[in-house]
C-alpha cells in the first residue's frame, strides 16, 4: 500500500499581538492595520493580530523550518506600525522580539 500527498499546509506563526487602549486596559476590538516591510498579518477572530509570515536573515529561516523551542532571546527585533483606519487612534510604532 502506498500513500500520495495530494496537498500539504504547513503553517507557522510567529507571533499574536493584542492592542490594549492605554487609558481603560481594555483590548481594541476595532479593526486596526499592522504593517512592517516584508511580513504578512491577519486579524483572527479572537481579535489578536497574527504574524504570519516574515522575509528575513536565515538564521530567522532556519529556525521556522527547525520547529525547536523558542530561544530565551530573540534573534531579531521587527519594527512595525499600527494604524486605525477609522481615526480614533493615533498610529504607534513598536518593537517585537522574534521568534515568540
Amino acid at each position: 500500500m502506498s500513500f500520495v500527498t495530494v496537498e500539504s499546509d504547513v503553517r507557522r506563526i510567529w507571533a499574536a499581538v493584542r492592542f490594549v487602549d492605554a487609558s481603560s486596559a481594555r483590548a481594541i476590538d476595532t479593526p486596526l492595520t499592522v504593517t512592517a516591510p516584508g511580513t504578512r498579518w491577519q486579524r483572527n477572530r479572537a481579535g489578536l493580530y497574527v504574524l504570519l509570515q516574515r522575509d528575513g536573515p536565515p538564521a530567522l529561516a532556519a529556525h521556522e523550518a527547525a520547529f525547536d523551542p523558542v530561544p530565551a532571546t530573540p534573534a531579531a527585533t521587527l519594527a512595525a506600525t499600527v494604524l486605525d483606519p477609522a481615526g480614533r487612534r493615533l498610529p504607534r510604532r513598536f518593537a517585537l522580539g522574534l521568534p515568540r
